[in-house]
């Protein structure tokens, strides 16, 4: 249907598919729990994979809502040993992820993303952590804990959520206060000094008033050995939740949420390697043997030859990163019979100071440092209600976050000396004024035969005030009296979903449907100068997403398969560019199609097999290259072919102990992480593996289990940034492999 399929994608499916008959291999889990709660209630889903979401902001099965969506349960996410919220790219196979630390987190679906690290910036992958908004790609990468489902929803998804649903939203659900005392204690310890930690306690206050506490703990050693002090790579990070329902009326329902998450971690930096542009200005690595910048061979511009195992380096400064996150929020839903008035007011603050080796390298080449403070308020006020065949839902939604922030380059190497070292930066602050009203309705044309039609206008004001400058004569200043027509950019547009849902059978159920998805503009935030006041802004950008497909429940609700497939016309694409260690954003357009495939199967009595599939063609139009040559590219992190599954077994030891018994695997085909795609850039297809084994009691009220992460050691890159200008490249790797034991106890349920 679809001509995605290269000879490297061809192959992989000729494994996937041997895989598949055989029940040998299996790609990482996407297990899914057969129970889910919503809200307070416990709802038993319809098959296997089955998960009760809210996805259309009302409670229905994932198998029932013409969207593609992945829910993941929370009992599936503690087995697969999630702890922050990033973990979760290897168990959906579309969704990637870019992280240099947990400062920024830029998830990547379908090859919809925002790979800039500016803290001004929003996410198009839009991320809600209980139905709030979180606003900046620094308040994304938190630990994940007492965690009831997520729900990852592709295609825009403007009509029903705020804002910047372009390419797709994450929903982290949290478990709800219950009405019967229970509550769960966990630990994890392993290889790496790594160790975490968590529990929940929820239950009864009094009559119509009940009450949730839970939190966690998380902490790792660095991961990339550093000849020159502590290791990096750390992670050092806890955080905590409270709950507190009451239900005033019986037609009044208040839950209130109190939450805080903080890291202090030491060791933020990376691995370094030696390049040089090629006659595009791209990165290339440099031979080990070759005298380029004519320091020594294999050296970068300052002399330093990495060490040629990228998980040892040299880091003279192993920096830190210390932020707070605080969150408050009011959730109110009246039942006026036949309409329900639903309110979510929530507020967020976050500050945040980092400091890391830039240059990654022994000497003070690059050493920056950057701070963020952020406040925001959202408000989003609902109606909605059904009739014969016919349910609708309509609102206001209003946000309003400022950010001040900054970021410090000094050098004292090459370019500079320690007594008169080289200067730049800039502070700055910028604002963002949003509303937005909407409206979606779903009306039964016939018996299995809905029409769904749904449209969100909005405005955006933003505003900037920045000075950067360095000390050497260049600055950039945006302001209202200087440059007022940079320092403001206004927003009108409008969000738009018309679809079909056919039910053929109690088994199957086609869907086809048109969304047209917004992303306002907005600013850039230079460290270097001379930078073009005309590239202080860029445009906002347009996503046209033809989609289609079929959810079925077969061989007896056995066999769950679930097929997808989309076009998306990406018009004014906001492409992130690093040229000459200037980060800058500008308007391209793109496009990308693509098929996704989901299968959950119970085997035999004991056995299941989840896996997830997805095959991708994508393509970016007239990207400049550093040396002004036009060339298409491919979008970021969108490879061929990515895939995720899992083998689980489980089989009685005695009438009240079980085993299992869990392979799981996931595959990310090549791609690049920026749209220039330099040679430095490209990452090679990789597959990483786990296995664990486990004792549980019959009623899953205790589990014991001994893992292993990353089974074959595979060696993989999360970040690369080339800087071949100044001689070199940064990367983050992934995790070598490692092992642990983990305990977790229920109790109440």
């Amino acid at each position: 249907m679809i001509n995605v399929m290269t000879h490297s994608m061809k192959k992989s499916c000729s494994l996937v598919a041997l895989a598949i008959s055989s029940c040998v291999i299996a790609f990482p889990a996407r297990a899914q729990e057969i129970n889910a709660q919503v809200d307070t209630q416990e709802s038993a889903s319809e098959g296997p994979g089955e998960i009760i979401v809210t996805a259309t902001r009302r409670a229905e099965s994932s198998q029932k809502v013409g969207i593609s969506i992945t829910a993941i349960g929370g009992d599936s996410l503690s087995r697969i040993g999630v702890t922050q919220t990033s973990d979760i790219v290897a168990l959906v196979p579309s969704l990637k992820f870019n992280q240099f630390s947990p400062s920024i987190t830029a998830f990547n679906l379908r090859g919809v993303s925002q790979n800039d690290f500016g803290d001004q910036l929003e996410p198009p992958v839009a991320v809600y952590i209980d139905d709030a908004y979180v606003s900046t790609m620094g308040g994304v990468g938190v630990p994940a804990f007492d965690i009831q489902r997520v729900e990852v929803l592709r295609g825009p998804q403007g009509t029903q959520f705020g804002r910047n649903a372009t390419g797709g939203l994450i929903h982290y659900v949290s478990n709800r206060p219950t009405k019967m005392l229970e509550g769960y204690v966990s630990a994890m310890g392993g290889e790496l000094g790594n160790f975490h930690t968590e529990a929940a306690i929820s239950g009864p206050l009094a009559d119509n008033v009940q009450a949730r506490i839970s939190g966690a703990y998380n902490r790792r050693d660095g991961h990339m050995k550093n000849d020159l002090g502590a290791d990096v790579g750390a992670q050092n990070n806890y955080g905590f939740r409270a709950q507190l329902a009451v239900q005033p009326t019986d037609n009044l329902d208040i839950l209130l949420i109190g939450r805080y998450s903080r890291n202090d971690e030491a060791g933020i930096g990376y691995t370094s390697a030696a390049a040089f542009p090629d006659a595009d200005g791209l990165g290339v690595l440099l031979p080990r043997n070759v005298d380029f910048w004519g320091t020594c061979a294999g050296c970068d511009l300052t002399g330093f030859k990495a060490n040629a195992n990228p998980l040892r380096i040299s880091n003279n400064d192993v920096g830190r990163f210390d932020r707070k996150i605080w969150g408050v929020q009011g959730r109110l839903e009246l039942d006026l019979g036949g309409v329900t008035i639903s309110s979510i007011t929530d507020g967020q603050w976050m500050k945040k100071e980092a400091g890391e080796d830039t240059d990654g390298g022994p000497l003070r080449f690059l050493q920056q440092q950057y701070s963020q403070n952020l406040h925001q308020f959202s408000e989003e006020l609902k109606l909605s209600g059904e009739g014969e065949g016919f349910n609708w839902i309509a609102g206001f939604y209003y946000l309003n976050w400022s950010s001040n922030q900054g970021a410090h380059i000094t050098s004292e190497a090459v370019f500079a000396t320690p007594a008169d070292p080289f200067l730049s930066g800039y502070d700055a602050r910028y604002k963002t004024e949003s509303w937005s009203v909407f409206a979606q309705g779903e009306y039964e044309l016939s018996p299995g035969f809905k029409a769904i039609a749904g449209v969100r206008y909005a405005e955006d004001k933003k505003t900037a005030d920045y000075v950067g400058e360095d000390n050497i004569g260049s600055s950039l200043i945006i302001n209202p009296v200087l440059t007022p027509a940079l320092d403001q950019l206004n927003f009108k547009d409008y969000a738009l979903k018309v679809g079909l849902n056919y039910q053929v059978s109690d088994v199957a159920m086609l869907y086809a449907s048109f969304s047209r998805g917004i992303k306002g503009p907005n600013f850039a935030a230079p460290s270097f100068f001379p930078f073009p006041a005309a590239d202080f802004t860029h445009g906002s950008e347009t996503l046209l997403a033809y989609e289609g497909g079929i959810k079925t429940n077969l061989l007896d609700r056995k066999l769950q398969l679930n097929i997808g497939g989309f076009v998306y016309d990406y018009q004014n694409y906001q492409a992130f560019f690093f040229e000459n260690v200037s980060n800058l954003i500008k308007n391209r357009d793109a496009s990308a199609k693509g098929v996704e495939i989901e299968i959950s199967v119970r085997l035999v009595q004991g056995l299941t097999f989840n896996a997830g599939l997805s095959f991708l063609d994508t393509k970016v139009k007239n990207v400049p290259l550093p040396s002004g040559r036009i060339v298409d590219r491919e979008l970021p992190q969108a490879p061929g072919f990515s895939g995720n599954a899992s083998l689980r077994y489980e089989m009685p030891i005695s009438s009240s102990v079980k085993g299992a018994i869990q392979f799981d695997v996931t595959h990310t085909g090549a791609s690049s992480f920026t749209v220039v795609a330099a040679p430095v850039d490209q990452e090679r297809a990789y597959t990483v593996g786990n296995l664990s084994l486990s004792l549980l009691d019959s009623n899953d009220h205790w589990e014991v289990t001994a893992f292993i992460k990353n089974l074959w050691n595979e060696r993989y890159r999360v970040y690369s940034a080339d800087v071949s200008a100044f001689g070199y490249i940064d990367s983050v790797y992934a995790e070598p492999r490692w092992a642990g034991v983990s305990v977790r106890y229920k109790f109440g349920q």
